[in-house]
C-alpha cells in the first residue's frame, strides 16, 4: 500500500443538526516513496528509480515544476506527460542517476504544485557514486615457451568484487598470434566472475607480446592485463641425434649418453622410446610418463659389440609434440677398437748407481683386432708421488705411439735417483693415458733403490777414432768400436751419441745410460751413410762422444772421419759380413773381389786392414803384392780371415789405395759378431711317477657362453682317468682374466669378478681350489670350477698360466697346489687367441725353468681353424708345440676326445732318461745334483739319441733338480 506524504488542504463548513462538516476545497500533493535511495551506483552506469505524485485532494493539482541539485550532470528527471491532475490521479517522475564521481549522494528533489498549503514538496535523494572495479587474475599472462603450431590457453578470470552488475568491455592489442573469448561487452553480476579464454598460437619463433583491455564503466580508465610468449620450433629437445660409439673391441661396453630436455614452458608427454629395429648389442633404460617444463632426462646407451662388422640402429622417442611427434636417436658402433694390454704388471728395478739411468722395458699390445685404429698412447704420467726419477724414455711428440690391433710395441722406463734411497726404496706409479674407452688410464707400479757407485778411474776405447777411408758416391759403411773398463768398480756411460757440430753423414742409436762393470765392455757401432741425408762427393769429419757420470762427466770421444769419393777400384761385395759365430767354433775366411772398372789400367797401391775395435781380431789371409798395376776390366781377390778372439761385435776396415785415393783409400768395411763361448745348462727335474699337477684356464669371455658348458661336461675325464692309472693328481682352474675388467660387465663368481690373475677358482674358496681324487664330491666340485662365468674380456691365458705357477701365489693364495715331485700340465680352453705381453717361446721358457726340460706340458683346446669362425689362436698353438703338448678344436661339439688326449699325454709312464737341449761337443757332459758333480759311473750319455740316464741307484729322490753342463758342439 503507498503511504501518500503531502498537505491536506481542508475547509471546516456547517452542517445541519448542530454538527460541524469538514470540506475539501483545493488539491493536495502527495508523493510516493517519501525518499529516493539509489544505493551504490557505479560511475558512468545509470540507475533510474521512480517518484510518484498522487493528487489526494478533491480540486486538480497543478505539477508545475521538478528540480533537483545536479540536474543535466548526473541527475536527469523525466516527468511523464501529466502536469494536472484531477483528483485521484497520479504522475510519475523517473529520476535519472548517472554518477560521475566517486561521491555519496545526499540531495532534495523538489516539485513545485500549486497545493496552498505546500507549494514545494521535498524529497530526500540518497545514493552513492562508486567507482566499479574488476580484478583479474593473473595480472599478466606468459605463455612462456610454445612449439609452433601448438595452441595454448590461460584463463583469465575476471571477478566483480561489488554488489552491483558490471558489464565490462573486453578488448586486445598487439600480437594477433593472440585470441580470446568472450571479448566485447561482458555483463558481470555483483559480486560474480567470468572466465575468459586467452589462447597463444604461435605461428612464428621468437617473443610476441600484447594486451587484455578491460574498461569497466564508461568513464573509467582502461585496465592491460600484459600477454607475452614465445614461438619456438618444439618443445622436445635431444642431444645428440646420434651416438657414434665408433670401434669398441668385441666383448667389452661402451658407453655414450644423450639428454632429452622440456624447452618449452608446459609439459610433454613421452609416449614411448624403442629402438626401431631391436639391435640386442644397443640397450638403454626408456622412460614415458611426463617431461616437465625444463627438465632434462639423461639416457645412458650402452654398446657391446659380439662380432667385428658395423652396427646400426635408432631410439625413436615419441612424444604429444605437434611439431615432432617422433624424434629418431641414430646410434652406429662396430667392434673391433683398441684394446691396452700391458706386460709386467710391474716395473721392479732394482739397485742402481746414482748417476745411472735403469731401463726396463714395457711391452704394451693392442689386443683389439685388426682393421681397426691404432692403439694410441697420448700421455705418460707419474704419480704417487709424482716425481722425477722414474719417467718413460719415449717423447709422445717426436715418436708417437700407434700400436695396430694384434701387435704390440716395447716402450722403455727409466728409474734415475738423485740420491742414495732409505730401506723402503723408492716407489711411484707409472699412468699410461690411450685412447682406450674403457680404460683410459693403467697404472703400473714401479720400484726401485740406489746408492752411491765409486768413481770410475778410466775407460778405454778401441780404436781411439774411426776412419771409413772412401766409398764411392752413394755408398756408405759401419765400422764398431769397443769401451772397456780397466777397473775394479764400476763405470757409468751417459749420453753416447754423435756430438753436436758433426757432419750429418755420421749416425749412432743413442745410448741415454749403460753401466759398464769392472773388467767389462761395451760394443757399438756408428754408421757412415752420405746417401740418407743427400750428401754428394767430399770429405767428411765428426765426433762420437760419451760422459762417466761418476768421473765427474768425464768426455770420452772418437773422430770420426770419412769420405764421398769416385773411383776406379769396386768392391763385390762392397762389405765383408762374417755374421756370428759361437767361441771355441773356430776361424773363417772371406774374400772381396776387386775390380778396376775404368777404360784405362789402375795403379794399386798398399792393401791394409785399419785400426780394429778388437786388435788382431781379424787379418788379411790372402792379397797380392802391391803396388801393381790393374788393367781395364781386370779384377783380384783378398781374403780376411776371423779369428774369432774377443766376443762381442767387432769391425775392421780394409783399405785399397789407388790413384787419385792416396788420403782416403776405397773403404771394405769388416764385420763379425762373437757369441758366448757355446757352454750350455741343461735344467731338469726328477719327478715321482704317477704324480700330475693339471692347471686349466679357462676363458671367461662371453663368447664362451656355449663352450664352457661343454668343458664342464668333459673335466671329468681327468679324474676317472686319473682313478684309472691311480695318478696322484692335483686339478686347479683359474681365468684368462688378469687385470680388472670394466666395472660395468656382468658380474662373475669365485669372489673376483673375473679378475683372478692367477688365483685358483673360486677365489673366496666357497668350494675346494685344489681337486683331487680324494675330494668329496671330486667330479662335481670340478665341473662346477670350471664355470668361472662370462664377465671379462681381455684374454691373457698365458700371463694367468704364469701368474699361478709364480711367487707370491705359489705361496699364497695358490699354496700347496705345485708340488716339486709332480710333472706339470697346463690346459688353456678358449674361444680366442692369447693376448698375453711376452712372445709364446717366453712362456714355454718358464715351464721349462719351473718343471726342468720335459717336466711340464702346455695343451691347448683352441680355435683352430677353418671349422671356427672367432680367429686361430696362433699363440697359445705355438705355445704348445714348444712344449711337445696337445692342440684340440674349440668347435668341437664334445670335449671328451680332447681331454682323453690330454689326460694320456700327462698320465703316460715317466722316460727313464732325460734329452739335453743341443748336441754336446766332444769334451762330454757333467752332472751337477744340488751344486754337487756326480762321478761319470752315476749316469750314462747316449750320444746317438742326445740324452742322458741315471745308472741304476743313482737317481737323485723326486722333485730333486739336477743339471748337465756342456759345451755345444760347433755348428748346432
Amino acid at each position: 500500500m503507498r503511504r501518500w506524504v503531502g498537505v491536506l488542504a481542508l475547509a471546516y463548513l456547517s452542517v445541519g443538526c448542530g454538527r460541524d462538516r469538514v470540506v475539501q476545497s483545493d488539491g493536495i500533493a502527495l508523493a510516493a516513496p517519501a525518499a529516493l535511495d539509489f544505493g551504490r551506483v557505479g560511475l558512468g552506469a545509470t540507475v533510474v528509480r521512480k517518484l510518484e505524485i498522487h493528487n489526494g485532494g478533491r480540486a486538480p493539482l497543478s505539477l508545475d515544476g521538478f528540480s533537483i541539485p545536479g540536474s543535466g550532470v548526473d541527475f536527469e528527471l523525466l516527468p511523464d506527460s501529466r502536469t494536472r491532475l484531477r483528483e485521484g490521479q497520479t504522475s510519475t517522475l523517473s529520476v535519472r542517476f548517472t554518477p560521475k564521481e566517486e561521491a555519496v549522494l545526499s540531495r532534495m528533489l523538489e516539485v513545485q504544485t500549486n497545493d496552498p498549503r505546500r507549494p514545494t514538496l521535498q524529497i530526500p535523494v540518497t545514493g552513492v557514486g562508486v567507482r566499479p572495479r574488476v580484478v583479474a587474475t593473473p595480472a599478466s599472462l606468459d605463455f612462456g615457451k610454445v612449439e609452433l603450431g601448438s595452441p595454448f590457453t590461460m584463463p583469465l578470470l575476471l571477478e566483480n568484487d561489488f554488489d552491483i552488475p558490471v558489464e565490462v568491455v573486453l578488448g586486445q592489442r598487439g600480437d594477433p598470434q593472440f585470441s580470446m573469448s568472450p571479448s566485447g561487452s561482458v555483463p558481470i553480476a555483483a559480486n560474480g566472475k567470468i572466465n575468459v579464454n586467452v589462447v597463444f598460437l604461435p605461428t612464428r619463433l621468437g617473443v610476441a607480446g600484447g594486451q587484455v583491455t578491460m574498461v569497466p564503466c564508461p568513464i573509467c580508465d582502461e585496465v592491460e592485463v600484459p600477454m607475452a610468449g614465445i614461438g619456438i620450433d618444439q618443445a622436445l629437445v635431444v642431444t645428440p641425434t646420434t651416438i657414434d660409439f665408433d670401434y669398441i673391441p668385441v666383448e667389452r661396453q661402451s658407453h655414450r649418453s644423450f639428454t632429452m630436455s622440456n624447452v618449452s614452458s608446459h609439459p610433454v608427454q613421452i609416449t614411448s622410446m624403442n629402438t626401431r629395429m631391436h639391435r640386442p648389442v644397443f640397450t638403454f633404460t626408456p622412460f614415458t610418463g611426463t617431461l616437465q617444463p625444463g627438465e632434462t632426462r639423461t639416457f645412458d646407451v650402452r654398446f657391446a659389440p659380439v662380432q667385428n662388422d658395423p652396427e646400426e640402429d635408432f631410439i625413436d622417442i615419441a612424444s604429444d609434440s605437434r611439431r615432432s611427434p617422433v624424434i629418431p636417436v641414430h646410434l652406429l658402433g662396430r667392434g673391433g677398437g683398441p684394446k691396452i694390454q700391458v706386460t709386467p704388471r710391474a716395473l721392479a728395478f732394482g739397485s742402481v748407481p746414482i748417476g745411472a739411468r735403469g731401463q726396463l722395458p714395457l711391452i704394451v699390445t693392442n689386443a683389439g683386432t685388426d682393421p681397426g685404429p691404432a692403439l694410441r698412447i697420448t700421455a705418460f704420467r707419474v704419480e704417487n708421488p709424482a716425481t722425477t726419477i722414474f719417467g718413460a724414455d719415449r717423447d709422445l711428440v717426436a715418436q708417437p705411439v700407434a700400436i695396430p690391433g694384434g701387435t704390440s710395441e716395447t716402450i722403455l722406463i727409466g728409474y734415475e735417483p738423485t740420491q742414495v734411497s732409505d730401506d723402503a726404496g723408492d716407489h711411484a706409479e707409472l699412468v699410461i693415458v690411450s685412447n682406450d674407452d674403457s680404460f683410459p688410464e693403467v697404472r703400473i707400479p714401479m720400484s726401485g733403490s740406489a746408492f752411491g757407485a765409486p768413481t770410475c778411474r778410466s775407460l778405454v776405447l778401441t780404436p781411439p777414432f774411426l776412419d771409413f777411408g772412401s766409398f764411392d758416391e752413394g755408398w756408405g759403411g759401419v765400422l764398431s768400436f769397443q769401451i772397456f773398463n780397466p777397473g775394479p768398480e764400476l763405470c757409468i756411460m751417459r749420453d753416447l751419441r754423435i756430438a753436436a757440430g758433426s757432419d750429418p753423414v755420421f749416425t749412432t742409436r743413442p745410448v741415454s745410460s749403460f753401466v759398464i762393470p769392472g773388467y767389462q765392455w761395451f760394443g757399438w757401432m756408428v754408421a757412415f751413410d752420405p746417401h740418407a741425408v743427400g750428401a754428394g762427393t767430399g770429405y767428411f769429419r765428426g765426433e762420437l762422444e760419451l760422459f762417466a757420470a761418476n768421473a765427474a762427466q768425464r768426455r770420452y770421444a772418437i773422430p770420426l772421419v770419412a769420405g764421398s769419393l769416385n773411383g776406379c777400384l769396386r768392391a763385390t761385395p762392397n762389405f765383408l759380413d762374417f755374421g756370428t759365430a759361437a767361441n771355441n767354433c773356430g776361424t773363417s775366411d772371406r774374400t772381396v773381389r776387386i775390380t778396376n772398372t775404368c777404360p784405362v789400367e789402375v795403379n794399386v797401391g798398399p792393401i791394409l786392414l785399419g785400426a780394429q775395435s778388437s786388435e788382431g781380431e781379424f787379418t788379411i789371409a790372402q792379397q797380392p803384392t802391391t803396388p801393381f798395376l790393374l788393367g781395364s776390366g781386370a779384377s783380384f781377390d783378398v781374403a780376411v780371415h776371423w779369428n774369432t778372439l774377443v766376443r762381442g761385435i767387432n769391425s775392421a776396415p780394409l783399405y785399397l789405395y789407388e790413384d787419385g785415393r792416396t788420403d782416403l783409400p776405397l773403404t771394405i768395411p769388416v764385420l763379425g759378431e762373437l757369441l758366448d763361448d757355446g757352454r750350455v745348462i741343461d735344467r731338469f727335474v726328477q719327478h715321482r711317477p704317477l704324480t700330475t699337477d693339471m692347471l686349466l684356464v679357462v676363458d671367461n669371455s662371453g663368447s664362451m657362453v656355449d663352450k664352457q658348458p661343454r668343458l664342464r661336461s668333459a673335466a671329468h675325464v681327468l679324474l676317472d682317468e686319473a682313478a684309472r692309472l691311480g695318478v696322484d693328481l692335483h686339478v686347479g682352474v683359474t681365468t684368462t682374466g688378469v687385470s680388472v675388467s670394466p666395472g660395468d660387465v656382468a658380474v662373475c663368481p669365485g669372489g673376483a669378478n673375473g679378475n683372478e690373475a692367477g688365483r685358483l677358482f673360486p677365489v673366496d674358496e666357497s668350494r675346494p681350489r685344489i681337486v683331487t681324487r680324494n675330494t668329496p664330491n671330486a667330479r662335481q666340485v670340478l665341473e662346477d670350477n670350471t664355470q668361472v662365468g662370462l664377465c671379462h674380456e681381455l684374454v691373457q691365458d698365458l700371463e694367468a698360466m704364469r701368474l699361478a705357477l709364480s711367487e707370491p701365489l705359489t705361496s699364497g693364495a695358490n699354496r700347496g697346489f705345485l708340488r716339486p715331485e709332480a710333472n706339470l700340465s697346463v690346459v688353456l680352453v678358449g674361444d680366442e687367441d692369447d693376448h698375453s705381453g711376452y712372445p709364446p717361446a717366453t712362456y714355454s721358457d718358464f715351464l721349462r725353468g719351473l718343471k726342468g726340460i720335459g717336466g711340464s706340458m702346455l695343451n691347448a683346446i683352441v680355435d683352430t681353424g677353418p671349422n671356427c669362425s672367432d680367429g686361430v689362436a696362433f699363440r697359445m698353438i705355438e705355445a704348445a708345440h714348444l712344449t711337445g703338448g696337445t692342440v684340440s678344436s674349440i668347435c668341437d661339439r664334445d670335449f671328451t676326445p680332447a681331454f682323453r688326449r690330454i689326460a694320456d699325454a700327462a698320465f703316460a709312464p715317466l722316460p727313464s732318461f732325460f734329452r739335453l737341449s743341443e748336441p754336446p761337443d766332444n769334451l762330454g757332459i757333467h752332472v751337477f745334483v744340488g751344486g754337487n758333480e756326480l762321478p761319470a759311473s752315476a749316469f750314462r750319455f747316449d750320444r746317438a739319441n742326445n740324452q742322458v740316464s741315471f745308472a741304476p741307484g743313482a737317481a737323485p729322490p723326486p722333485g730333486t733338480s739336477f743339471e748337465v753342463h756342456y759345451t755345444k758342439r760347433c755348428g748346432s
